[in-house]
């Protein structure tokens, strides 16, 4: 945008161009691709023909004269030098290192890397990628080996893919309560009196305060009512105690990318392939 002059009526902008005026009281030509100038008066000399002016990728930029027509200039990508970066520049893609299909990115004239084709890894996709169709499960990270691949398993699974939930009721870790087994992990639903995330602790309702022994579960807030206490549970949690998780915050599927969703009290958590992260993958 180019300002010039005071007012938009007439208007005095060429070529279908709109004017433009601002709070500050000035007034502009807002041009079409197609149109440069302060009134959009002359054709874009990056924009003449059915292609791109610059070359191979070049980036093309306007340069405005006050007494001539607008001429150009290519910047040119790295590789490809002239005018119009049509001319091509010795460098370490000419010998095609990249294997399999790879893709050649140069980082200057003498160094490259190879951006690989799917199921090929290495500096020059030289190796087989085993890890390219994804066979480690729930999360796992998969490392390729030179004639196979080695799964690392998120805890809560087992298996050469990792495809195994472990049952981790069967180590009784309530100690006062009942074992659930979820996906990758479990919960206990404690007996009366005891609380804590395996039923650990007990708490004594003869205390002066009923909820000084804190017996409201995952972040269920306590007080005193009547002769006992009263629990308020987080949004997605029942019970007298909050030790019920009463939704499942997998059922909308909340990881993206193959992410393995579990269940845990009130909320979701999302274990990752490899190559993702964040909160939902």
């Amino acid at each position: 945008f180019i300002p010039g002059f005071v007012s938009c009526s007439p208007n005095p902008c060429k070529n279908g161009a709109s004017c433009v005026s601002n709070p500050r009281g000035e007034s502009y030509c807002s041009c079409p691709p197609q149109y440069v100038g302060e009134y959009c008066q002359f054709a874009n000399p990056c924009h003449t023909g059915p292609g791109p002016r610059c070359q191979n990728g070049g980036t093309c930029a306007v340069k405005m004269s006050t007494n001539a027509v607008p001429s150009f200039s290519c910047s040119c990508p790295l590789g490809y030098s002239a005018s119009l970066c049509e001319i091509p520049v010795p460098n370490a893609c000419d010998t095609g290192p990249c294997q399999h299909g790879g893709t050649c990115l140069l980082r200057t004239l003498d160094n490259y890397t190879c951006a690989c084709s799917s199921g090929f890894r290495g500096a020059k996709c030289e190796a087989v990628d085993h890890c390219a169709l994804h066979p480690c499960k729930n999360g796992a990270q998969c490392t390729s080996l030179s004639d196979s691949h080695r799964c690392t398993c998120a805890p809560g699974f087992a298996g050469p893919t990792c495809a195994v939930d472990i049952d981790e009721c069967k180590r009784n870790p309530c100690i006062h309560g009942r074992c659930v087994n979820t996906h990758g992990s479990y919960k206990c639903n404690c007996h009366t009196g005891y609380t804590g995330q395996n039923c650990e602790n007990q708490y004594n309702c003869d205390s002066s305060s009923e909820c000084d022994s804190t017996p409201c579960q995952n972040g269920g807030t306590c007080r005193p009512y009547q002769q006992g206490f009263l629990c308020t549970c987080p949004p997605g949690i029942s019970g007298a105690r909050c030790e019920l998780d009463s939704y499942d915050e997998c059922q909308s599927n909340p990881c993206k990318n193959n992410g393995v969703c579990r269940n845990r009290m009130g909320k979701f958590e999302c274990h990752c392939p490899a190559t993702w992260n964040g909160q939902q993958c």
